[in-house]
């Protein structure tokens, strides 16, 4: 069993979310990689994190007074043991509640480094100065933490560092345009002296706060910021899962001349937010004029009042700090200019408090998934319990977890209190809001053992493990300790164990251990899949998780680049037609993006269309955009969808490569066409010329008979004897075609022609093909050299000699042969009016004078000499 336990551990990944499985198929190389590093000296190694050993006070006990808790997020945080009241405003921060806040700063930090934000730390402890220069010491009234020194300096605690940054780049006396966009971040404590304290880490008068502010050469480029600090906003509330809502607002006594706020809707929230339900328009009631109920976007429709939590704020600034700092840059003409300044605050504890409020059930708080202290706490059996002996199973569940996924090291925790019952531990676990706990309880002495998973999302799972192993997946790496199972597989004799060739075939009929689910799942035969299913296809959830539940299916099918699979599941969910922009935006551009994979240019380029009228900054769509248009060959709309893209985000690698890209092959493609057009017309003249030669000797020109050309019901006019047409006709065929020989008329430089002809010999059904007889030439010349001192091979009576042969040609109106004398020029005969080039080769028939067959042959012809 313990064997077997190692390999069934690495199969947990199969209940958890792919989120935190992503990297489990790298996990296998774990223990080799170790062994391999032997030489190394080894790392200090991580206990397992205990619960008993977690410092986490009983600040709040059940069935405790709650007085004066008016939210209950406060309440859980306190039961919890996450935070422990100092003073009023002003909290402790526990471990498990440090944990949360600094995974909540590393996402923090990753969205903001993306736009291209540099972090620092600034002093807390700010002078009056500084704040008298702006003329906010005055306007902070009593909200603001005022000190003296011993030398009777006057300081405060800074709620806000829009002075202290301004003076910092103030006192760079040499910046350059070059150096900007500058975008500096901190994450620090703040203070705001709160004359009523309240609701926990909602309001407290010392806080965790992001506050960033960018400094940008022109208002143009100061508004791009702002919106990409936005968009980037917007970004990380989405990947927390949070719902969210964007307003405008007051600029307050920060200033400047646009503001927006970030909230989380939530009955506790204190700003009442007002929104338009037929346009989309929503501001903070303090933006609008007092009193007004109607939307001033569209004007027909009245707004809906609800209440949010801010969790962000951001204001465009222009020059009101600058200016007063005198923050100059040099710009591209080498004059001093002012800094177009923006800022931009998140609330950290805030953020951590507001989720735990509007996601949490009234005794149980739920995370954000990325944010739980731990993701998963295993539950061993209590001590002395029947199931106690496998006590060190759980035990090396947990110790295995956290070994085989890189994404869950440290993130594991073992409530190893034996001493407490299974249902207590579960309801501690709860309330602190572990997003997965794993418990072995009895039924892992089954002969087929049971661990039961539950989750803080959805109904409690029972998932079966049979004492056999898995198989790694295909395109997975070699596992050496897999190896080493094997050989001990062969020697140890297990209870039930399956025989070594079929155990993948019955491993894989485990809903748990399954590679892929079956098309259609059976009830009755997979209930367990079944159950599975319908949590993720829940009809009775809310059209925005059922999208995002098809979403994330279709994700991992393109993964699998399965595209056909993914764009079913994407367009599944677009159908759910959920409020939700941003999820609809993503939903088309994933599905562009498979159909890109399957070369289905339009209808990814139609995609990425659609999710930028749902969401015109979508910067992904517009990249795909971009990618169809070069695979169309548009260059032109390629560099159109790059320069959109590149107003949002100007630094955007991917977009710049792309539009250099397009530039380059936009230019080479108008530098082939116009070295087309040039040929084309070079070609056209050469044409013209040459036509005009022949018209001008006055040489008939013979067009073949074609069918008529569908849906033309007109005739040639024959007003010319057809030698337009048929000149035409040689313009074409003669000209355009290229057979066999690649010959053609052509004319030289001295202005004579010279014509591609062909000799006819029916006698023995062979042709001879000159390919530039010149017009001046006699008929004698070319005889004497294709029949002078080497006669064909087909010539075994060797007859054929250039004195003894007749040539003709065949009027093709009449059917009329003429003869041809030998030593008249090529020019004379064509300018006959009997005579007319076909197809852009004159023909003759040459035979061999009072030969039997040259008889028989004139028998049923009229034959006309020519004088």
């Amino acid at each position: 069993m313990e064997a077997l336990m190692h390999f069934h551990l690495r199969k947990l990944h199969a209940v958890l979310p792919r989120s935190l499985s992503k990297a489990c198929r790298r996990s296998h190389h774990c223990a080799a990689q170790h062994a391999r590093s032997a030489c190394t000296p080894p790392m200090p190694v991580t206990p397992m994190p205990l619960v008993s050993r977690l410092f986490q006070p009983s600040n709040l006990r059940e069935g405790q007074e709650a007085g004066g808790l008016t939210c209950h997020s406060q309440r859980l945080m306190l039961q919890a043991g996450l935070i422990q009241l100092s003073s009023p405003g002003c909290f402790h921060y526990l471990p498990t509640a440090v944990r949360s806040m600094e995974k909540l700063v590393r996402l923090i930090d990753q969205e903001m480094q993306a736009i291209g934000g540099q972090k620092v730390d600034m002093p807390a402890l700010c002078g009056a100065e500084l704040w008298r220069c702006s003329g906010r010491w005055e306007l902070m009234g009593k909200e603001m933490f005022r000190l003296r020194d011993r030398h009777n300096a006057e300081y405060c605690l800074g709620p806000t560092h829009e002075e202290v940054v301004t003076e910092l780049l103030a006192s760079q006396t040499k910046l350059s345009y070059r150096q900007l966009p500058l975008l500096l971040y901190q994450v620090t404590r703040k203070f705001r002296d709160e004359q009523k304290p309240k609701f926990g880490l909602l309001r407290g008068r010392e806080f965790y706060m992001k506050d960033m502010y960018s400094f940008d050469v022109s208002e143009e480029a100061a508004l791009h910021t702002y919106q990409s600090v936005c968009h980037a906003y917007r970004r990380l509330l989405d990947r927390l899962g949070l719902r969210w809502v964007q307003v405008q607002a007051d600029t307050g006594n920060i200033g400047g001349t646009l503001s927006h706020e970030f909230h989380l809707p939530a009955d506790v929230g204190e700003d009442r937010l007002l929104m338009c339900g037929n346009c989309g328009f929503s501001a903070n009631v303090e933006a609008l004029e007092a009193g007004r109920m109607d939307c001033p976007q569209c004007l027909t429709q009245p707004l809906t009042e609800s209440k949010g939590i801010e969790v962000g704020h951001t204001f465009y600034l222009g020059t009101k700090y600058s200016q007063v700092f005198s923050a100059m840059f040099t710009n591209a003409q080498n004059k001093p200019a002012l800094a177009q300044m923006g800022c931009f605050g998140l609330g950290v504890t805030r953020i951590l408090a507001a989720s735990i409020e509007v996601l949490s059930s009234e005794d149980s708080i739920r995370w954000p998934r990325l944010l739980a202290p731990y993701q998963v706490c295993v539950v061993p059996p209590k001590k002395g319990s029947k199931a106690s002996e496998v006590i060190h199973m759980a035990e090396e569940l947990a110790h295995h977890l956290g070994n085989c996924f890189p994404n869950l090291k440290g993130d594991v925790i073992l409530d190893d209190r034996t001493q407490l019952t299974i249902g207590k531990r579960l309801k501690d676990a709860g309330r602190l809001g572990y997003p997965y706990v794993v418990v072995v309880g009895q039924k892992a002495m089954e002969e087929k053992p049971v661990f039961e998973v539950s989750t803080g999302s959805c109904k409690d799972c029972a998932f079966r493990r049979t004492n056999s192993m898995a198989s790694p997946t295909q395109g997975e790496d070699s596992d050496d300790g897999m190896d080493e199972f094997m050989e001990k597989f062969k020697t140890h004799k297990y209870k039930n164990a399956f025989n070594e060739s079929n155990w993948e075939e019955e491993f894989d009929k485990v809903p748990m251990f399954m590679k892929t689910a079956p098309e259609d799942i059976d009830p009755v035969k997979h209930p367990d899949l079944a159950c599975l299913q319908s949590i993720i296809h829940d009809d009775e959830r809310p059209p925005e998780e059922q999208a995002k539940s098809l979403k994330d299916e279709g994700n991992e099918y393109f993964k699998e680049k399965n595209y056909t699979k993914a764009i079913v599941s994407y367009t599944a969910g677009l159908k759910k037609n959920c409020s939700d922009s941003d999820l609809s935006a993503i939903l088309y551009t994933n599905r562009a993006a498979a159909h890109f994979h399957l070369g289905n240019l339009r209808s990814a380029l139609n995609d990425s269309i659609s999710a930028r009228k749902v969401k015109p900054c979508h910067l992904k769509a517009i990249i795909r955009g971009a990618q169809c248009c070069m695979e169309l060959r548009n260059y032109a709309a390629a560099l159109q969808w790059c320069d959109e893209g590149l107003k949002l985000l100007p630094t955007d690698k991917k977009l710049l490569e792309l539009r250099s890209t397009a530039d380059k092959r936009r230019r080479a493609a108008e530098r082939d066409a116009r070295k087309s057009k040039a040929k084309e017309k070079k070609k056209q003249t050469e044409r013209g010329t040459l036509l005009a030669a022949i018209k001008e000797r006055g040489i008939r020109l013979l067009q073949p008979k074609q069918p008529q050309h569908r849906g033309s019901d007109s005739e040639e006019d024959g007003s010319d004897d057809g030698t337009t047409a048929a000149m035409a006709e040689l313009y074409l065929d003669g000209l355009d075609s290229q057979e066999a020989t690649g010959a053609q008329v052509y004319l030289d430089e001295q202005g004579a022609l010279h014509w591609p002809v062909l000799f006819l010999y029916p006698e023995h059904r062979q042709t001879d093909f000159v390919s530039a007889f010149c017009e001046n030439s006699s008929f004698i010349d070319h005889l004497a050299v294709m029949f002078g001192e080497e006669l064909p091979p087909w010539d075994t009576e060797r007859k054929y000699h250039p004195q003894h042969l007749q040539v003709f040609f065949e009027d093709h109106e009449t059917q009329h042969l003429y003869e041809v004398d030998v030593g008249t020029s090529l020019l004379k005969i064509l300018q006959l009016p009997c005579c007319c080039v076909q197809a852009g080769t004159p023909s003759f028939i040459v035979l061999v004078k009072g030969s039997p067959f040259c008889e028989q042959y004139f028998s049923n012809k009229k034959v006309h000499g020519l004088k």
